[in-house]
């Protein structure tokens, strides 16, 4: 009874040093000066998310396009209204966009924030973010 009991609390520990331990990168994106675009490269481990933010202008046009060698990378976008992240129209979770290409929602200065995760395993990623 106790092996078992010993055999659990370790399993228990090593899924939770698992999951402290897979935090995925938070970066925000800065356009260079005189540049309107950004490409970024990075691998997620599966189940992870790595989480970029931009500030950006209602009404700006922006796209982004995710490659990745396995074609398992995809992202989702969101943007900050009262408090809370919402997803945006063909970037949701259940859309797995690997390109997006939309007129920014809003009213003045907003923030957006894309998340990159894989569909399957690890995903090594380029992702491309343009304001066009």
């Amino acid at each position: 009874m106790q092996l078992k009991f010993l055999l659990l609390t370790m399993v228990v520990f090593v899924a939770s040093l698992n999951t402290a331990l897979a935090t995925g990168i938070q970066q925000e994106i800065k356009f260079e000066p005189g540049k309107s675009s950004a490409t970024l490269e990075g691998t997620v481990l599966s189940g992870d998310r790595d989480e970029y933010t931009l500030a950006v202008k209602a009404g700006q046009v922006m796209s982004v396009l995710i490659t990745s060698g396995e074609n398992n990378a995809v992202f989702q976008i969101y943007r900050q209204v009262a408090g809370s992240w919402k997803p945006l129209k063909g970037a949701d979770e259940e859309d797995e966009a690997t390109k997006w290409k939309n007129k920014l929602p809003g009213k003045g200065n907003e923030h957006l924030k894309i998340v990159v995760g894989g569909k399957r395993g690890n995903a090594t990623y380029t992702l491309e973010v343009a304001i066009i």
